[in-house]
């Protein structure tokens, strides 16, 4: 190689060692990075809600309901659309009468033959029956039949009705009216007799003539039952009854 050669060749060296030299400088130093502040962002205020009201306040806006009615309770008076068989059924499903029964109370024979059966009505004061005051006795028979009722059957204790009795063991009068009265409670302590007994709250039993008392399951039969002092002919009194088997039962009549 001659002189001139070798001196290109030096040249060239020279040239690549200041490239590379100036690529690595500009490959070390890190590109600047442009940093800019960015001002807070502020919160905005928020206005809290009205607080809800007070329970107190709510009770207030609502309604105030009306007392359930005593589906129990005895009405004083009849009153004009007074209807012995919807009251007696209603009370009747709400306690007076036992749940055995309301099956037939409610079911497709329950006017006639179960409800009516135990409504009273008033037959004449049998004769023969020794009464101190006749007035003041009010001669009864259960289940009227010129309304279609069926009438009542009594039964003395025995094995069928577990013991109990099927008649009336207490019945309530009370003149009807709204205010003050007599209540008088005339009971029956057995049937078809009820013995020697000095209670002066008994009864006395007679029968529908011409049968004796036992005849036909017992249905003539009929309940002589004291009026308060405070009744007189034409007045018309509340009558309150428990039959031993099928419970109690309300209906008005006017005294004779």
């Amino acid at each position: 190689m001659n002189d001139l050669h070798r001196r290109m060749a030096r040249r060239g060296l020279a040239i690549l060692s200041a490239a590379a030299l100036l690529f690595t400088v500009a490959c070390a130093t890190p590109t600047p990075i442009e940093i800019r502040r960015v001002a807070p962002q502020e919160t905005p205020e928020v206005t809290p809600e009205a607080p809800p009201p007070a329970p107190e306040d709510l009770c207030a806006q609502l309604p105030q309901a009306e007392p359930a009615a005593d589906l129990l309770a005895v009405p004083l008076v009849p009153g004009e659309a007074w209807d012995p068989i919807a009251f007696n059924r209603i009370r009747g499903n709400a306690g007076a009468i036992p749940p055995t029964y309301l099956d037939d109370v409610n079911g497709p024979d329950g006017t006639a033959v179960h409800l009516g059966k135990h409504l009273p009505y008033l037959v004449p004061r049998p004769e023969g029956v020794d009464l101190e005051d006749p007035a003041q006795w009010l001669a009864i028979m259960w289940g009227d039949p010129s309304l279609g009722y069926t009438p009542h059957p009594n039964a003395p204790r025995s094995a069928t009705n577990h013991y109990e009795g099927h008649w009336y063991n207490w019945i309530q009068i009370r003149k009807a009216i709204d205010g003050p009265a007599d209540e008088v409670t005339t009971r029956f302590s057995d049937w078809p007799t009820q013995g020697a007994n000095d209670d002066p709250t008994l009864g006395i039993y007679a029968s529908a003539a011409p049968h004796i008392i036992t005849d036909d399951a017992g249905v003539h039969t009929i309940y002589l039952v004291r009026l308060p002092a405070d009744v007189v002919s034409g007045d018309t009194v509340r009558i309150w009854a428990h039959c031993l088997t099928h419970g109690e039962y309300v209906d008005f009549l006017q005294v004779p």
